[in-house]
């Protein structure tokens, strides 16, 4: 496995990600078809703090 450097959290990521993400989850303690995609429109920050590698 190559080392890498976690890149920083985007501006608004807990609001808009992190925070309904961990409401939904309380709500769905155990879902069965799969989970609210909240991250996504944060998928160009991941990319370039991994320098551009493929996410999908």
């Amino acid at each position: 496995m190559m080392p890498f450097n976690p890149p920083p959290e985007p501006p608004d990521f807990d609001k808009k990600v992190r925070q309904p993400g961990n409401a939904w989850l309380a709500k769905n303690p155990n879902p069965k078809k799969g989970t609210r995609d909240y991250w996504s429109p944060f998928k160009s920050y991941l990319a370039d703090g991994f320098n551009n590698w493929s996410l999908d």
